[in-house]
């Protein structure tokens, strides 16, 4: 299967939630699936790059200091632009983590406008 996650943050970002999203990719990739990881980056890691079999695009955000730094903003044109790249090779599911983040709402508008099937987690 081909899998695009779509997330706040990824490694190198440091966290609980982004080591969870991490661990999740690197196991669907385990098992045999494609996945590609759409990321926010406010902090200048590289935009495009594959670690672990895990293909990861980064896209330009806003992380308000006052918001401690733990709520990215992508530009959702650019969030938007990758995932409609992705859907090009052909993406089975769309999977977001967290209905806080833009990048969750993002993904899931473009699951719903491409008919694409929709997954979701929660880590409350």
């Amino acid at each position: 299967m081909r899998i695009v996650i779509c997330a706040a943050f990824y490694p190198p970002y440091r966290g609980g939630y982004a080591e969870s999203v991490r661990l999740l990719a690197e196991g669907l990739v385990a098992r045999g699936n494609t996945v590609t990881v759409i990321a926010c980056d406010a902090s200048g890691f590289p935009h495009k790059e594959i670690v672990r079999g895990v293909s990861i695009a980064r896209v330009s955000a806003w992380n308000p200091h006052w918001l401690q730094e733990s709520f990215p903003v992508p530009n959702p044109f650019l969030f938007w632009r990758e995932l409609y790249y992705a859907r090009h090779t052909g993406v089975d599911i769309i999977s977001t983590h967290t209905r806080f983040f833009l990048s969750t709402g993002i993904g899931f508008l473009f699951a719903k406008v491409y008919k694409i099937l929709f997954g979701k987690s929660n880590y409350n």
